[in-house]
């Protein structure tokens, strides 16, 4: 039974086709603009050739058993029409078929320049050298195709960054007293922010005095001074702060005449008015420390509830202020 098999031929820049029935096996096609090709080639196989009035730049065949099995599809669109890789960069170009159901979806793919891009059957297409070349996809019988122009580029190396040298640190405070107990947060500035390294490492000089984790925290551990030290790791710039820990305050000192803890009779809060902050502590009749607390400047609301009643002493800048809890 004699079948119908579909040619076609791909020329620069226009996509034509040859139509005619012939056994399958070994065939000749004649084609062209003008009929005045003429080339031998086997059905199911790539036919290649030249042509005169522009080049071959890929032929197809395909056997159909009818002309409405190679007309069962309408068209076909890639989803992309340009496409930039960089030399070594792949990407799949998928197809989108106007057809039947049941149509052949079968394509051949067709690359101007496989020195600049390959495409396999899939669709995967390979950047291999600078240039520019178009991927054709054609179906089996060659009635419709799609094309994609395809750039590649040699990837550029990226410039060395100059390098961000540490210029200054700083710390936030350059002294600090404290009582046995109490820790200080201190914290260093490095500038340039941007510098390639801002990290640093703490030290003291007087571990048993005052210690400081990796972070700047500082515990007051016993009476003496210490220095605290920030060192850059890029550059080895520091920055100190020289930190003097007293004893803790066990018994009563004098009591100050200023109006600063009010009223010294207390029912269930006491308020204290002053001019900056600081450490106060709360003190019963026995010289124990109760509480202890961190008060701000101006105002604060101190809460007795749940104290006993008695005789308290607020002590507060080396001072002591006694008042009474009813």
């Amino acid at each position: 039974m004699r079948k119908l098999l579909f040619i076609s031929l791909l020329f620069s820049p226009t996509l034509l086709f040859a139509q005619q029935a012939w056994e399958p096996g070994a065939f000749s096609c004649v084609a062209g603009e003008n009929g005045e090709n003429v080339w031998q080639g086997t059905a199911g196989q790539p036919l290649d050739g030249t042509a005169s009035g522009g080049s071959l730049l890929y032929g197809n065949t395909e056997i159909a058993s009818s002309l409405s099995e190679a007309e069962e599809i309408r068209g076909i669109r890639l989803n992309k029409k340009t496409l930039s890789l960089e030399i070594g960069q792949s990407e799949r170009l998928s197809v989108t078929f106007d057809a039947e159901a049941n149509a052949n979806r079968t394509l051949v793919w067709h690359s101007s320049d496989k020195n600049i891009a390959s495409v396999d059957e899939s669709g995967e297409v390979k950047a291999l050298q600078a240039g520019e070349t178009i991927l054709t996809a054609i179906t089996a019988s060659g009635n419709y195709a799609d094309e994609c122009t395809v750039t590649v580029t040699r990837s550029e190396p990226q410039p060395t960054p100059e390098p961000i040298p540490v210029t200054d640190i700083t710390l936030n405070l350059s002294s600090a007293t404290m009582e046995r107990g109490e820790s200080l947060q201190l914290v260093a500035t490095v500038k340039p922010a941007n510098a390639d390294d801002t990290s640093v490492r703490w030290s003291t000089s007087a571990p048993a005095i005052a210690s400081v984790n990796s972070t700047g925290l500082v515990q007051a551990l016993s009476p003496g001074n210490a220095t605290i030290t920030a060192t850059t790791n890029e550059g080895d710039l520091s920055a100190t702060c020289e930190v003097t820990v007293n004893e803790i305050p066990t018994s009563i000192e004098e009591v100050s005449e200023e109006r600063i803890v009010y009223p010294r009779v207390v029912k269930d809060r006491f308020y204290l008015n002053l001019p900056a902050p600081q450490t106060v502590y709360l003190i019963d009749a026995k010289g124990r420390i109760v509480q202890s607390f961190q008060a701000q400047a101006g105002e604060n609301t101190i809460s007795m509830s749940g104290y006993q009643a008695g005789i308290y002493w607020v002590r507060l800048s080396g001072q002591a202020v006694s008042i009474v809890k009813e």
